[in-house]
Parts: structure tokens; C-alpha cells; sequence
């Protein structure tokens, strides 16, 4: 995935509804005024009515950019278990650094329990089992996992990173936002993922020694 593009190169549109993503993330919808998100955009609280109308409007396009971004990250991927699982992980870092705040409002929306929030959630989480399928028919994955739990597991893993970001870049004292923290992040979710969920080869058996063999 391409760097996001600076704020000049974006439309209106973008700047207005990425500006409010951002305020949305952080504060939550209550506590964010369409004069917040026309100030962050850089533009006039009258162009924000002029194309969002109000800010559920405004609300509304932003849910449906955050869930179209969603799916995009983990649908069409390759078939090639090791393609697959290389390029999750390069969609998910771009994610991380193009658009954490898209992350961050997925998560608030879902813990807060609105119903779009919940919408949202359950459509990725079914994406995701239907991904799992693919890959479980391909013989790719564990016999007895359970693809709706293995489809959470993975959701509720990126969405709790972004929320707890502050507290884990603490604790490894390093952001996790940097370059290098997010390539740990991602090699520590491959192996966690790989090695639980997927099929592994079974390991060779050891010859046995000449006198084993007596």
C-alpha cells in the first residue's frame, strides 16, 4: 500500500472525513463538534454540512470507509499459505502506519456497543470465517480450530494493540508505531497465528542409532 497521501493532495472530502475519524478515535463521537472536525480539516464548518450534512452523516461515511478498509485488508489474499500470511502482515503494518485511527475508531465503536459498531464487527469477523474456510479446504489450518474464534482471536489482537498502544510501547519501551516496533509486532503475530492455527509439516523421525537398530 501506498503512504497516505499529504493533506494538501487530499480532496475536501478526505481531509474532512479523515479529520473526523481522527477526533472520533480520541474523543468519541459526543465529544467531537462539527466546528472540532471543520478547524482539524482545515476548512469551514459550513463546507463540513455542505457535504456530510450533520454529523451523524458524517458519522455514517466514516463507518463505511473504516469497514470498506477492513475487509479490503483481509480479503483477496494469496492463495500460497506463506503469500498469504507474508502479505496479512504487510497489509496490516501499512494499516498501522497509514491509518492507526481508523484502527483505534473500529475499536472504540465495538466497545462502545453502538449498533454500527456492532454491525461493523460482525461483518469483518464473518469475512474473516469465510477466509478461514478457503484455507481450511485448502488444507492449510489446525482440523479442530475454530474458525468463528480463530477469526476473533485475530480481530480482537489488531483492534487491542491499537488501544493499548500507549501502555505497550511502555512496557517494551519502544513505540510500537516506529518502523522497528511495528516489524516486531508483526513477526510476533505471525508466529503466534502460524504456529496456532495453522497446519504444520509433522517433524521428521530421527534414524535410529546403530545400536537402536541392533
Amino acid at each position: 500500500m501506498d503512504d497516505v497521501p499529504a493533506a494538501e493532495d487530499l480532496t475536501a472530502y478526505a481531509r474532512i472525513r479523515n479529520a473526523a475519524m481522527e477526533l472520533f478515535a480520541t474523543r468519541g463521537t459526543a465529544g467531537t463538534t462539527i466546528r472540532d472536525i471543520a478547524r482539524a480539516a482545515g476548512v469551514s464548518p459550513g463546507l463540513v454540512q455542505h457535504h456530510f450534512g450533520t454529523k451523524e452523516g458524517l458519522r455514517k461515511a466514516v463507518d463505511e470507509f473504516v469497514l470498506a478498509d477492513a475487509i479490503s485488508t483481509i480479503t483477496d489474499l494469496p492463495e500460497r499459505l506463506e503469500d498469504r500470511t507474508a502479505e496479512f502482515a504487510s497489509r496490516m503494518g501499512a494499516v498501522v502506519r497509514d491509518r492507526p485511527a481508523a484502527v483505534l475508531y473500529l475499536a472504540r465503536a465495538a466497545s462502545e456497543g453502538s449498533e454500527l459498531g456492532r454491525q461493523a464487527f460482525k461483518e469483518i469477523v464473518d469475512v474473516g470465517v469465510r477466509e478461514f474456510r478457503a484455507m481450511e479446504e485448502a488444507g492449510q489450518l489446525r482440523p479442530d480450530l475454530d474458525l468463528e474464534w480463530a477469526a476473533l482471536q485475530m480481530l480482537l489482537f489488531n483492534l487491542s494493540t491499537m488501544m493499548f498502544e500507549p501502555a505497550i510501547s511502555h512496557a517494551l519501551g519502544e513505540s510500537i508505531m516506529s518502523k522497528e516496533g511495528r516489524r516486531r509486532v508483526n513477526v510476533a503475530a505471525t508466529r503466534l497465528f502460524t504456529g496456532g492455527f495453522t497446519r504444520t509439516p509433522a517433524p521428521r523421525a530421527r534414524s535410529r542409532s546403530r545400536e537402536d537398530r541392533r
